[in-house]
């Protein structure tokens, strides 16, 4: 009878593993797959302004760098946005707009790169919505644009990369 206590105690550990496994599993799983697919949908965001949208020569008026305290974590965080005001022309009406970054961030380099990326005064490629004519973008083919969704492309290497690591552990 002590045998069969014994085997089935082994038994319901080996099953409390099988289980917690699985659960780290599809955490991996979800985590990669969820970054990914929001790789995906940034960038074809992207390209999709790119293709369809007018360029147009943009003035330069003024950048505003917006500082968002992040309450939802334990201790209060900071995160940065920016936004650029142009002046530009479409056929003869002449119109002032704003672009805006597309992402947030913590990090004190990207937002002083933001700062000094359009100078006042100066003209630079801009796009515009056909459809609305005071929506603006400044995506264009170059790193700058893509690289938020290249960001999390590579986030979700890295959790692909530990999660096939850990089940080949775990085996």
């Amino acid at each position: 009878m002590e045998g069969y206590l014994v085997n089935q105690s082994e038994i319901a550990r080996q099953n409390l593993r099988q289980k917690r496994i699985w659960i780290l599993k599809v955490f991996f799983i979800f985590a990669m797959s969820s970054t990914l697919i929001l790789s995906i949908i940034q960038a074809s965001q992207r390209i999709y302004q790119i293709e369809s949208w007018i360029p147009v020569d943009g003035e330069s008026v003024d950048t505003t760098i917006i500082k968002k305290r992040d309450l939802t974590q334990s201790k209060t965080s900071v995160e940065y946005s920016a936004k650029w005001i142009f002046n530009y022309e479409v056929g003869t009406r002449k119109l002032q707009s704003v672009a805006e970054a597309g992402y947030t961030t913590s990090d004190v380099a990207r937002v002083k790169y933001w700062e000094t990326r359009f100078h006042r005064g100066t003209h630079y490629k801009i796009r515009y919505n056909p459809n609305t004519i005071n929506s603006i973008s400044v995506f264009g083919w170059d790193f700058d644009t893509f690289w938020y969704p290249g960001w999390l492309l590579g986030w979700s290497l890295l959790i692909s990369i530990v999660y096939f690591l850990i089940r080949r552990f775990l085996k």
